[in-house]
C-alpha cells in the first residue's frame, strides 16, 4: 500500500496495544461492536468518532504514516523525472543555439557574395524596444506561430 498502514489496522493496533477487546472499546466510546469491527476491517471511517477514537486509544491515526523506503523511493522517482526533463531542454536549448549559430554563418555568406540579408533579430529587437503607439500593441501583428498562422 503506498500510503503506509490503513487506518483501520491503526485502530486495531492501538486497542490491542491497550490490551482492549472490541468490545471494550465500542462501550468507552459509546458505538456499538459493529462499527469497531467496520472501522477495523476498513470496510468505513469512523468520521465523526474519530476525535473520540484518537483520544481514548492516545494515538493520531490521521497522520502520514508512510514508510520511509516508499517515500525515498517517490522522492527519487521524482528527481529522476526531474532531471530528465531538464537534461531535454538543455539538450533542445543547444540544438536551437547551434541553428541559430548556423542561421547567422549562412547570412554572414550571403552578405560577402553580394546579397541583401535582413538582420531579423535586430528587427524584431528594435520593434521590441519601440512604444505601442495608440495604446495598441501591433508590434507582432506578423509573427507567425508553428502552424504557419498568426500567432495570438
Amino acid at each position: 500500500m503506498l500510503w503506509g498502514v490503513s487506518l483501520g489496522k491503526k485502530i486495531r493496533a492501538a486497542r490491542q496495544r491497550r490490551g482492549w477487546t472490541q468490545e471494550e472499546l465500542a462501550a468507552r466510546l459509546g458505538v456499538g461492536i459493529t462499527s469497531i469491527k467496520n472501522w477495523e476491517s476498513d470496510k468505513h471511517e469512523p468520521k465523526s468518532a474519530l476525535g473520540r477514537l484518537e483520544d481514548e486509544l492516545g494515538v493520531k491515526l490521521t497522520e502520514d504514516t508512510r514508510e520511509p523506503a516508499v517515500s525515498e523511493s517517490l522522492d527519487a522517482r521524482l528527481t529522476g523525472e526531474i532531471a530528465t526533463r531538464l537534461a531535454e531542454r538543455a539538450a533542445r536549448i543547444a540544438q536551437l543555439e547551434a541553428e541559430v549559430r548556423r542561421l547567422r554563418e549562412e547570412n554572414e555568406r550571403l552578405r560577402k557574395h553580394g546579397l541583401q540579408t535582413v538582420d531579423l533579430g535586430e528587427q524584431w529587437a528594435a520593434r521590441d524596444r519601440e512604444p505601442a503607439t495608440n495604446g495598441a500593441d501591433d508590434r507582432h501583428k506578423d509573427e507567425v506561430g508553428a502552424d504557419g498562422g498568426p500567432t495570438e
